[in-house]
């Protein structure tokens, strides 16, 4: 359907034009009359004559410079169509709710023999009280480890079975990364894909075995491609090498790089329950912020000028009637 951007022009011209013609027939008697006479009975009969004789030719013209105006004047007052078309486009918002699926957090635990004594005390009461600030805002999951994974507790509100299972931990062992990443991975990715934020804990005193590097990175980085969050707590050990201190050290911090997490070095284990509040306090604040993005489709309705068609036609019927009058009022000498 075509419509008008300036539809007044369709009533405003013709008015001109029959005011103009009017006044220019009313005037052209009035003024012209005062100046010219002539009268002659041949010229009233040949006058007659002239008024009684029109052709088809005549009435052509008055049609084409007709449909020449009107063709001018939708011309001048746009005509459009309406188009609809959708439009993609993304909305974020920054918003504070409350989800039954609450975003869960995974605690790895290194229980090798390094962590005897103090530290793994010191962890589980660390971790326990990490469990007491945040079990009502997120699902906990737990894995200990050393040269194998020994507890492995999905994400969880169930906060007797956790600490149930924290009692059974003892220390021994060697050192693995990739196997507790890779079960903690596996938890997460269906939480990830509904963007619940979710987030892994990883406590540890040592470095993993040399062939274990490759087979951990590969998991650290399906972790970063499905926006899982790795917080490395490296716990320093007195009789540790500073070369292993070191490298150990930077691991973890590529490990929080990679992720876009943070890596947290602790020289005394009575600080590793001061951590874990702060973590717990990120994880809470986490836990009740989302940002949520949406993709919208909305239909938009666009004009489309069709002023061409129009000024083409004008010209073509103007050229058109300019070649009939001056077939009808050609003279001849």
């Amino acid at each position: 359907m075509v419509m008008l951007e300036y539809p007044i022009i369709i009533y405003i011209v013709p008015l001109i034009l029959l005011s103009m013609y009017v006044l220019l027939r009313w005037g052209r008697r009035r003024v012209l009359g005062r100046i010219y006479s002539f009268n002659h009975p041949l010229t009233r009969y040949v006058s007659s004559y002239i008024r009684k004789q029109h052709d088809i030719k005549w009435y052509l013209n008055i049609a084409l410079a007709i449909a020449s105006i009107v063709l001018i004047m939708f011309s001048l007052a746009l005509p459009y169509t309406i188009i609809p078309r959708y439009v993609k486009t993304t909305q974020t918002l920054e918003a504070k709710i409350s989800l039954q699926r609450k975003p869960p957090v995974v605690i790895v635990l290194d229980t090798s023999g390094s962590m005897k004594g103090d530290k793994i005390i010191t962890a589980i009461n660390a971790v326990k009280k990490f469990i007491d600030q945040t079990i009502d805002y997120v699902l906990i999951g737990l894995i200990t480890f050393n040269d194998h994974v020994r507890i492995a507790i999905p994400p969880t509100s169930d906060q007797e079975l956790l600490y149930k299972k924290l009692g059974e931990i003892k220390a021994f062992g060697g050192t693995i990364y990739s196997k507790p990443l890779e079960i903690a991975y596996d938890w997460l990715v269906p939480f990830a894909e509904f963007n619940l934020s979710p987030t892994i804990i990883f406590v540890t005193d040592g470095l993993p075995y040399s062939q274990d590097a490759p087979l951990y990175r590969e998991v650290v980085y399906k972790c970063a491609r499905y926006n899982i969050t790795i917080y490395p707590i490296f716990i320093e050990t007195p009789g540790m090498s500073i070369y292993e201190t070191m490298m150990a050290q930077q691991r973890l911090r590529e490990i929080a790089n990679i992720t876009k997490g943070q890596f947290y070095n602790v020289k005394q284990t009575n600080s590793l329950i001061n951590l874990f509040e702060k973590l717990a306090e990120k994880t809470v604040s986490k836990a009740g912020n989302y940002i949520l993005t949406s993709n919208i489709n909305y239909k938009i309705d666009v004009k489309n000028y069709v002023v061409e068609p129009y000024i083409l036609a004008a010209f073509l019927v103007f050229f058109a009637n300019m070649i009939l009058r001056s077939l009808l009022y050609k003279s001849t000498l």
